[in-house]
């Protein structure tokens, strides 16, 4: 699958790989995605045995299908206050993307 993430930063990229979604690493938020090997993500090249811990503040995409994989605004339970926090200072993310209605 290949996954297009938007960041609040305004970085945009994809991800190939396996969608594992949201999740707790220990105690802290993230989205999780097991890239294919040889995926490029910025300037690193996955190998071996990878995890891509996402920002749960991203929005994450199936490019291929379109379908909107996360939309961290639909996943506030259990989320970290921190997240939930930065949400409501920002109540503009991710709508300003034009992908969320």
């Amino acid at each position: 699958m290949r996954i297009k993430v938007y960041y609040p930063s305004g970085t945009v990229f994809t991800v190939d790989g396996e969608w594992k979604g949201p999740g707790l690493v220990g105690t802290n938020n993230a989205i999780l995605i097991l890239p294919g090997e040889g995926t490029k993500i910025g300037n690193e090249v996955m190998s071996g045995k990878a995890a891509f811990l996402g920002d749960p503040r991203g929005v994450y995409r199936d490019q291929m299908t379109g379908k909107l994989l996360y939309n961290p605004r639909d996943y506030t339970v259990g989320m970290e206050k921190v997240w939930i926090d930065w949400l409501m200072e920002h109540p503009e993310w991710p709508k300003v993307l034009e992908l969320i209605g």
